[in-house]
Protein backbone atom coordinates (compact mmCIF):
# COMPACT_ATOMS: atom_id res chain seq x y z
CA UNK A 1 0.00 0.00 0.00
CA UNK A 2 2.69 2.36 1.04
CA UNK A 3 4.20 1.21 -2.59
CA UNK A 4 1.21 2.78 -4.52
CA UNK A 5 1.27 6.42 -2.33
CA UNK A 6 4.93 6.33 -3.41
CA UNK A 7 4.26 5.67 -6.95
CA UNK A 8 1.01 7.86 -6.53
CA UNK A 9 2.78 11.44 -5.07
CA UNK A 10 5.57 10.85 -7.59
CA UNK A 11 3.05 11.15 -10.50
CA UNK A 12 1.50 13.54 -8.84
CA UNK A 13 4.33 15.68 -8.44
CA UNK A 14 5.37 15.14 -12.04
CA UNK A 15 2.09 15.71 -13.54
CA UNK A 16 2.06 19.43 -11.79
CA UNK A 17 5.41 20.02 -13.03
CA UNK A 18 4.53 19.48 -16.81
CA UNK A 19 1.60 21.56 -15.82
CA UNK A 20 3.63 24.08 -14.76
CA UNK A 21 6.21 24.14 -17.50
CA UNK A 22 3.44 23.76 -19.84
CA UNK A 23 2.11 27.40 -18.32
CA UNK A 24 5.47 29.22 -18.10
CA UNK A 25 5.98 28.10 -21.63
CA UNK A 26 2.66 29.53 -22.75
CA UNK A 27 3.58 32.73 -20.57
CA UNK A 28 6.84 33.22 -22.49
CA UNK A 29 4.88 33.15 -26.43
CA UNK A 30 2.37 35.25 -25.10
CA UNK A 31 5.40 37.72 -24.14
CA UNK A 32 7.13 37.34 -27.00
CA UNK A 33 4.06 38.17 -29.31
CA UNK A 34 3.08 41.06 -27.35
CA UNK A 35 7.44 41.74 -28.08
CA UNK A 36 7.18 41.23 -31.25
CA UNK A 37 3.81 43.42 -32.03
CA UNK A 38 5.06 46.21 -30.28
CA UNK A 39 8.03 46.59 -32.40
CA UNK A 40 6.38 46.02 -35.53
CA UNK A 41 3.82 48.91 -34.18
CA UNK A 42 6.69 51.07 -33.13
CA UNK A 43 8.75 50.09 -36.83
CA UNK A 44 5.46 51.15 -38.28
CA UNK A 45 5.16 54.55 -37.27
CA UNK A 46 9.11 55.71 -36.72
CA UNK A 47 9.77 58.34 -39.18
CA UNK A 48 13.63 57.88 -39.41
CA UNK A 49 16.51 57.92 -41.90
CA UNK A 50 15.41 54.35 -43.05
CA UNK A 51 12.33 55.49 -44.53
CA UNK A 52 14.51 57.57 -47.39
CA UNK A 53 15.59 55.33 -49.98
CA UNK A 54 19.63 55.87 -51.63
CA UNK A 55 18.74 53.59 -54.24
CA UNK A 56 19.91 54.72 -57.54
CA UNK A 57 17.10 52.31 -59.03
CA UNK A 58 14.43 53.61 -57.15
CA UNK A 59 12.79 57.04 -57.37
CA UNK A 60 14.30 60.13 -55.66
CA UNK A 61 12.62 60.14 -51.73
CA UNK A 62 11.97 64.00 -51.69
CA UNK A 63 11.47 64.83 -55.31
CA UNK A 64 14.07 68.23 -56.50
CA UNK A 65 11.73 70.91 -57.69
CA UNK A 66 11.34 70.82 -61.30
CA UNK A 67 13.26 73.69 -62.96
CA UNK A 68 12.22 76.60 -65.38
CA UNK A 69 13.98 76.31 -68.99
CA UNK A 70 17.05 78.29 -69.05
CA UNK A 71 18.47 80.23 -72.54
CA UNK A 72 20.28 78.43 -74.41
CA UNK A 73 24.18 78.00 -74.29
CA UNK A 74 25.95 77.76 -76.81
CA UNK A 75 29.79 76.91 -75.61
CA UNK A 76 28.16 73.89 -73.06
CA UNK A 77 27.71 74.11 -69.47
CA UNK A 78 29.59 73.03 -66.43
CA UNK A 79 27.90 70.93 -64.01
CA UNK A 80 29.49 72.13 -60.40
CA UNK A 81 27.26 71.66 -57.13
CA UNK A 82 27.39 73.74 -53.78
CA UNK A 83 28.08 71.03 -51.66
CA UNK A 84 30.65 67.89 -51.82
CA UNK A 85 30.10 64.27 -51.39
CA UNK A 86 29.87 60.96 -53.53
CA UNK A 87 28.45 61.13 -57.01
CA UNK A 88 25.62 59.23 -57.89
CA UNK A 89 24.38 58.26 -60.89
CA UNK A 90 20.81 60.33 -61.93
CA UNK A 91 18.32 58.31 -64.35
CA UNK A 92 20.47 58.78 -67.63
CA UNK A 93 23.64 56.73 -68.55
CA UNK A 94 26.80 58.46 -67.40
CA UNK A 95 28.74 58.63 -70.27
CA UNK A 96 29.88 60.80 -73.30
CA UNK A 97 26.89 61.38 -76.11
CA UNK A 98 24.13 60.46 -73.38
CA UNK A 99 21.10 62.62 -74.66
CA UNK A 100 19.09 63.94 -72.16
CA UNK A 101 15.20 65.84 -72.05
CA UNK A 102 14.29 68.68 -69.76
CA UNK A 103 13.69 68.31 -66.37
CA UNK A 104 15.77 64.76 -66.55
CA UNK A 105 18.01 63.49 -63.39
CA UNK A 106 20.98 63.82 -64.19
CA UNK A 107 23.02 62.76 -61.42
CA UNK A 108 23.43 64.19 -57.60
CA UNK A 109 25.33 63.85 -54.58
CA UNK A 110 25.07 60.87 -51.70
CA UNK A 111 21.67 62.91 -49.65
CA UNK A 112 21.91 60.15 -46.98
CA UNK A 113 23.12 62.16 -44.08
CA UNK A 114 21.18 65.32 -45.06
CA UNK A 115 17.77 62.76 -44.92
CA UNK A 116 18.65 61.35 -41.90
CA UNK A 117 18.99 65.01 -40.32
CA UNK A 118 15.69 66.00 -41.93
CA UNK A 119 14.49 62.96 -40.09
CA UNK A 120 15.79 63.61 -36.33
CA UNK A 121 14.54 66.84 -37.26
CA UNK A 122 10.90 65.83 -37.58
CA UNK A 123 11.08 63.05 -35.01
CA UNK A 124 12.21 65.58 -32.64
CA UNK A 125 9.63 67.83 -33.61
CA UNK A 126 6.74 65.21 -33.38
CA UNK A 127 7.96 64.47 -30.22
CA UNK A 128 7.44 68.16 -29.11
CA UNK A 129 3.81 68.21 -31.07
CA UNK A 130 2.80 65.90 -27.83
CA UNK A 131 2.55 69.06 -25.44
CA UNK A 132 1.11 71.02 -27.52
CA UNK A 133 -2.11 68.43 -28.73
CA UNK A 134 -2.34 68.45 -25.16
CA UNK A 135 -3.04 71.62 -24.04
CA UNK A 136 -5.29 72.31 -26.92
CA UNK A 137 -7.20 68.90 -25.94
CA UNK A 138 -7.64 71.16 -22.39
CA UNK A 139 -8.23 74.36 -23.38
CA UNK A 140 -8.75 74.68 -26.98
CA UNK A 141 -10.58 71.84 -28.22
CA UNK A 142 -11.83 73.12 -31.03
CA UNK A 143 -8.75 73.97 -32.71
CA UNK A 144 -7.43 70.19 -31.77
CA UNK A 145 -7.94 68.70 -34.99
CA UNK A 146 -6.67 70.63 -37.64
CA UNK A 147 -3.09 70.50 -35.80
CA UNK A 148 -3.75 66.68 -35.76
CA UNK A 149 -4.54 66.28 -39.01
CA UNK A 150 -1.38 68.59 -40.08
CA UNK A 151 1.54 65.95 -37.57
CA UNK A 152 -0.36 63.24 -38.94
CA UNK A 153 0.48 64.53 -42.20
CA UNK A 154 4.45 64.66 -41.91
CA UNK A 155 6.55 62.09 -43.47
CA UNK A 156 10.17 61.15 -43.81
CA UNK A 157 9.72 60.97 -47.65
CA UNK A 158 7.72 64.30 -48.50
CA UNK A 159 8.20 67.93 -47.28
CA UNK A 160 6.19 69.07 -44.54
CA UNK A 161 2.55 70.76 -45.49
CA UNK A 162 1.78 73.71 -44.75
CA UNK A 163 1.21 75.16 -41.27
CA UNK A 164 -2.27 75.81 -40.16
CA UNK A 165 -3.41 79.13 -39.29
CA UNK A 166 -3.90 80.17 -35.70
CA UNK A 167 -7.09 81.34 -34.94
CA UNK A 168 -6.51 83.15 -31.39
CA UNK A 169 -3.86 84.50 -29.42
CA UNK A 170 -3.47 81.80 -26.66
CA UNK A 171 -2.99 78.99 -29.95
CA UNK A 172 0.11 80.51 -30.91
CA UNK A 173 2.07 81.39 -27.77
CA UNK A 174 1.91 78.19 -26.66
CA UNK A 175 2.84 76.57 -30.35
CA UNK A 176 5.93 79.86 -29.94
CA UNK A 177 5.94 78.78 -26.47
CA UNK A 178 6.80 75.36 -27.34
CA UNK A 179 9.28 76.55 -30.28
CA UNK A 180 7.71 74.63 -32.48
CA UNK A 181 7.82 77.56 -34.63
CA UNK A 182 11.72 77.24 -34.80
CA UNK A 183 11.79 73.48 -35.17
CA UNK A 184 9.54 73.67 -37.98
CA UNK A 185 11.51 76.58 -40.01
CA UNK A 186 14.80 74.41 -39.43
CA UNK A 187 12.94 71.55 -40.93
CA UNK A 188 12.05 73.71 -44.29
CA UNK A 189 15.38 75.56 -44.30
CA UNK A 190 17.38 72.05 -44.00
CA UNK A 191 14.49 70.47 -47.25
CA UNK A 192 15.31 73.66 -48.99
CA UNK A 193 18.93 72.14 -48.96
CA UNK A 194 17.99 68.75 -51.26
CA UNK A 195 17.92 70.95 -54.22
CA UNK A 196 21.64 71.37 -53.76
CA UNK A 197 22.21 67.68 -54.34
CA UNK A 198 20.81 67.01 -57.01
CA UNK A 199 20.97 68.36 -60.89
CA UNK A 200 17.91 68.40 -62.99
CA UNK A 201 18.70 68.88 -66.81
CA UNK A 202 17.55 73.00 -67.63
CA UNK A 203 17.04 72.04 -71.46
CA UNK A 204 16.95 69.00 -73.71
CA UNK A 205 21.15 68.03 -74.53
CA UNK A 206 23.78 66.09 -74.70
CA UNK A 207 26.66 64.68 -72.41
CA UNK A 208 29.94 66.05 -73.77
CA UNK A 209 32.03 65.16 -71.54
CA UNK A 210 32.66 63.57 -68.10
CA UNK A 211 34.65 65.01 -65.70
CA UNK A 212 34.09 63.31 -62.34
CA UNK A 213 33.49 59.20 -62.39
CA UNK A 214 29.94 57.95 -60.48
CA UNK A 215 30.93 56.90 -57.15
CA UNK A 216 33.92 59.23 -56.55
CA UNK A 217 34.44 62.25 -53.73
CA UNK A 218 33.68 65.32 -55.59
CA UNK A 219 34.15 68.80 -54.01
CA UNK A 220 32.25 72.17 -53.62
CA UNK A 221 32.31 73.52 -57.11
CA UNK A 222 33.95 70.74 -58.88
CA UNK A 223 33.22 70.35 -62.39
CA UNK A 224 31.64 66.57 -62.79
CA UNK A 225 30.30 66.70 -66.11
CA UNK A 226 29.60 69.13 -69.07
CA UNK A 227 26.33 69.39 -70.62
CA UNK A 228 25.39 70.71 -74.30
CA UNK A 229 21.99 72.21 -74.84
CA UNK A 230 20.55 70.56 -78.38
CA UNK A 231 20.17 72.76 -81.65
CA UNK A 232 16.52 73.93 -81.70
Amino acid sequence: MKRYRALFIIALVLGLFFVFRQWKGSRRNIASDKTKNSTEFAQAKKIDSTSFSSNKEESLPIQPLKKEKIPAITNGQNVIFSVGGILKKGEIAWKKGTSFKFNDFICKIDETALFKKIAAEKVQYLDDSKSFLSFLATNLPETSAKWEQFFGKIDAAARVPKEPEFENVTEKIKYQELKLDVALSRIIDLEKQIENYYFIAPFDGTIVQIKKQLESKVKKSEIVVVIQKDDE
